[in-house]
């Protein structure tokens, strides 16, 4: 649960290159592309839409070069 933790703050403090970073040490822990994608929309409400687009597209990136 830690991992989700961390792509929370990753998420919610904008930061592009920690997100994937945290992305793929949490594919690496195990958690599934599905776990992590509904840990960013989790945050939509909280941080508004833009931000969790932006955070859904770093995202696809990094889990497009797993």
């Amino acid at each position: 649960m830690r991992a989700l933790v961390k792509l929370g703050i990753c998420v919610g403090a904008g930061r592009k290159s920690a997100l994937q970073s945290h992305i793929r040490r949490s594919l690496e822990l195990g958690l599934t592309r599905e776990e992590i994608e509904h840990a960013l929309v989790l945050g939509m409400n909280t941080l508004g839409f833009p931000a969790t687009v932006a955070a859904w597209q770093w995202a696809q990136e990094a889990l497009s070069q797993e």
